[in-house]
């Protein structure tokens, strides 16, 4: 993050009310509060640069300030003086509304919109330098995606909407932290609304609001835990349930009965694959015959950057903007037999070739050859060496 004329001359102003002398220029006209102000203008400008997150990391050195753009962190200006760490440490949690006071815990804390950014999550941690602190931005006001505009190749897209479109049963959309589950469940939610169904949603936090759904904001602190809130949601004459994320296995058990129930369940699980994420269910203890009798289908995905029209050769500014490599595997009759069977993985990746069914890497392939991606960003998201 580059520091702007202003934020420079904030910076100085803000030393000097921190008690350090600046033996610089003078920055005439600096407003009062510089650490306010500075603030203001750190986290007006992160979101100007499309930043997802906003890192402050306490340090020997100096406060580290990072963002991540496009899935990718990244630090271009000198950390911030050290003296600044606890005022501006201080002011976030103040416009979070977290203890100034607790730093042996870790603590959580909410940013409500300003003119210049939107809603902003914000954890914070105890590090042996000091504060660790990411912020994160919440751009509910945005209208969702719609599920060609994800970046889904057109037979990946069909099975999706086949899956979707079923009366009943689970689906779930599975990655890693930062791989757009939420924005595909959104999408799918919102090709899904229709004034004749009843759809509701679990999600914590909200991060986008969905005008005609109901949607419920898990509060632990309150008991409104996920699945508090899935019992309750069976009470409520519903159709559709998204579920924001399975963390544990008191909810994977819940989700499937929902499921069984006569309901439509949509949820995301952090599992690598498809496949995996079937073993992982039964791991948590989800019955095999409940399983067969339940899971629709599982869609895994990846957010890979996209080339420019005019991505120059080599290490110049090749990328601009996210989407999505995907791989889709409707859970068919088959697929029930062998998990019956206890089946391998082995031979559920064997019935996936057989099925011409695209693995993750073959998709980010295929985006490859149609000038999307490259090869080189294909191998960083899904960890595998460029000569692969």
């Amino acid at each position: 993050m580059a520091l702007n004329t202003n934020m420079q001359r904030l910076t100085r102003a803000a030393i000097r009310e921190a008690g350090m002398p600046y033996h610089g220029r003078n920055a005439e006209g600096a407003p009062p509060h510089a650490v306010q102000a500075l603030v203001d203008e750190l986290l007006g400008d992160a979101f100007l640069q499309h930043a997802s997150d906003l890192h402050f990391e306490s340090r020997e050195d100096g406060l580290h300030i990072r963002l991540r753009i496009d899935g990718l962190l990244e630090e271009s200006a000198p950390p911030l003086p050290a003296v600044l760490a606890g005022p501006l440490l201080s002011r976030v949690r103040i416009l979070a509304g977290m203890d100034i006071t607790n730093h042996l815990t870790p603590v959580e804390g909410h940013i409500r919109a300003s003119k210049v950014y939107p809603d902003i999550r914000v954890s914070s941690i105890p590090a042996i330098d000091g504060e660790s602190m990411v912020l994160r931005f919440m751009t509910g006001s945005d209208r969702a995606l719609s599920l060609e505009e994800l970046g889904y190749l057109p037979d990946a897209l069909k099975r999706f909407r086949t899956l979707i479109h079923r009366p009943q049963g689970l689906i779930l959309i599975v990655g890693p932290m930062g791989s757009g589950k939420s924005s595909t469940l959104y999408a799918a939610i919102e090709e899904l609304k229709d004034p004749s169904k009843s759809i509701l949603t679990l999600e914590d936090p909200v991060e986008r609001i969905l005008d005609g759904i109901t949607q419920i904001e898990i509060n632990a602190q309150t008991g409104l835990t996920f699945p508090v809130g899935l019992r309750a949601l069976l009470r409520q004459d519903c159709q559709c349930v998204l579920l924001g994320e399975i963390r544990d296995e008191e909810t994977a058990h819940l989700a499937v009965r929902v499921a069984l129930t006569g309901h439509l369940v949509l949820a995301t699980l952090h599992t690598s694959d498809c496949i995996s994420t079937i073993f992982r269910l039964l791991e948590m203890g989800v019955p095999r015959y409940l399983l067969a009798a339940t899971l629709t289908g599982i869609v895994s995905q990846r957010l890979v950057r996209k080339l420019k029209k005019d991505a120059p050769d080599g290490t110049g500014c090749r990328y601009q903007g996210r989407t999505v490599i995907s791989e889709v595997l409707p859970f068919s009759p088959e697929c029930r037999q062998l998990l019956l069977e206890q089946a391998p993985a082995s031979a559920f990746r064997q019935y996936q070739k057989e099925a011409a069914l695209p693995t993750l890497m073959q998709d980010g392939l295929e985006k490859c050859r149609l000038h999307i991606t490259d090869e080189r960003e294909i191998c960083r998201v899904l960890g595998l060496c460029a000569n692969q």
